[in-house]
């Protein structure tokens, strides 16, 4: 390992111990889901029942097994403590940030991934899931290392995974097989995966199949529609949809307001499109609904002038004493009685 990768590792498990497990058995169990489960675990417990969860001698259905089972193994290494019935949301939580930072390694490069481990281990959600007894960090490690699985099973490894690459991988090199890893590393996911349901339900199976799905759905469109929307034909793919070059990472700023003009072209461009289409059917119309149109519009007041061609003084002055005459006979209709 290289030292760099060694120096973010460390600084990411640092930060960790300070989101997740500084003063971590400080707090009594609080809300209504650690009691509970705490409950649950120490009855457990005390029958020697390893399979069936039991709260106040009543079947508990509510979550499945498997929290309980890391909560039984702390309970016996720390005590019936608070501590020992959050620990492992805190160790799985340090474990998240470690595999983020394997990912983004893998697709990006070491500084990408670093500062998403960063921004993961100090996000507030986070790291209050991470010091509580419940079951949804067990829930986002099964998740995310099976992403991890299918990300180092899919991608080859590359020159941006050494210490002085800054470019992410632009033309990415698959792994030859159409973008699927290997049975081992597919059997590897699906045994997450199904830890994932023993932590928290069927959206352990779901939520990762979702994503990986749609990526492979991606991957399979033709050439020149991965990244497309309606506006395409017009102002081209949509740039925020690609991977930031080694500049934007290092000025983010510029990121930001290539976003915004892309978004702001296809916006002109969509608002040009509508007026030429607007201006085309009103040409085409017949010479009677073109008259009946400008007649409606100077009864009401408003008068249009031809960029193409200046209108005449005698024009002009007729049609402001008109615009005057309706202006006024508006105005006295307006008056009360």
């Amino acid at each position: 390992m290289h030292s760099r990768a060694v120096r973010h590792i460390t600084l990411l498990l640092a930060t960790c111990a300070l989101t997740l497990f500084l003063n971590l058995g400080a707090t009594r169990l609080w809300d209504r889901d650690e009691p509970r489960n705490a409950g649950c675990t120490r009855e457990m417990l005390a029958r020697g029942d390893w399979v069936v969860p039991v709260f106040n001698d009543e079947l508990r259905t509510h979550k499945p097994v498997l929290l309980y089972w890391l909560m039984m193994g702390a309970y016996g290494a720390f005590g019936q403590n608070e501590w020992g019935a959050r620990f492992w949301s805190a160790a799985l939580g340090a474990g998240t940030v470690l595999m983020t930072y394997a990912i983004g390694r893998r697709l990006f490069n070491a500084g990408a991934a670093f500062w998403a481990g960063v921004v993961l281990a100090s996000s507030l959600q986070f790291a209050m899931m991470g010091r509580a007894a419940t079951p949804e960090m067990l829930f986002a490690f099964c998740v995310t290392a099976a992403l991890l699985a299918y990300v180092y099973g899919a991608f080859a490894p590359g020159s941006h995974d050494n210490d002085d690459a800054l470019e992410p991988a632009r033309s990415r090199t698959p792994a030859p097989r159409a973008w699927f890893p290997a049975w081992p590393v597919a059997a590897a996911m699906y045994a997450l995966m199904g830890l994932a349901v023993l932590a928290k339900g069927p959206a352990g199976l779901i939520l990762p199949t979702a994503v990986v799905g749609m990526f492979l759905l991606v991957q399979r469109l033709p050439a020149g529609q991965a990244w497309s929307l309606s506006y395409q034909s017009k102002v081209g793919p949509v740039k925020w949809l690609e991977p930031a070059s080694a500049d934007h990472i290092r000025r983010p700023g510029r990121l930001v307001r290539s976003v915004i003009h892309a978004s702001a072209s296809a916006s002109a461009m969509h608002s040009g499109t509508a007026s030429a289409s607007s201006n085309a059917v009103f040409a085409s119309s017949s010479p009677t609904r073109r008259r009946n149109s400008s007649s409606a519009m100077t009864a009401a007041g408003v008068r249009s002038v031809t960029p193409a061609t200046k209108p005449s003084g005698r024009s002009a002055a007729a049609a402001t004493r008109a615009a005057d005459a309706s202006s006024s006979a508006g105005g006295r209709l307006m008056q009360p009685r």
